[in-house]
């Protein structure tokens, strides 16, 4: 069986219950995680090591309490499954979301 985790495409952070956070989907136990959200201007607004917290928590749209604006950014995953295959999301090791206010 082969493990297939995903990142949505778009989300719309608004507050009004749905689609709040950007988080991954279908993702178990990995080792050596990371995953980051890179804005246009190519900074780092999201980045985290911890597995969980992609999967729970996930990125609100905010940077230090500061709500980034709409459009589309840029993330990118690196890690490895315990079976010892690469981690990919969406088939991919980076690609883009929308970020829709």
């Amino acid at each position: 069986v082969q493990q297939q985790a995903f990142i949505p495409n778009l989300f719309t952070p608004n507050q009004d219950g749905t689609n709040d956070q950007l988080k991954i989907y279908g993702l178990s136990q990995v080792k050596d995680f990371s995953f980051s959200i890179i804005n246009r201007e190519g900074n780092t607004v999201y980045s985290t090591t911890d597995a969980e917290e992609a999967t729970q928590r996930g990125w609100d749209g905010s940077v230090k309490g500061i709500l980034q604006p709409g459009g589309v950014y840029y993330w990118k995953v690196n890690g490895q499954l315990l079976n010892g295959s690469k981690l990919l999301l969406n088939g991919k090791d980076s690609g883009s979301i929308v970020l829709i206010r």
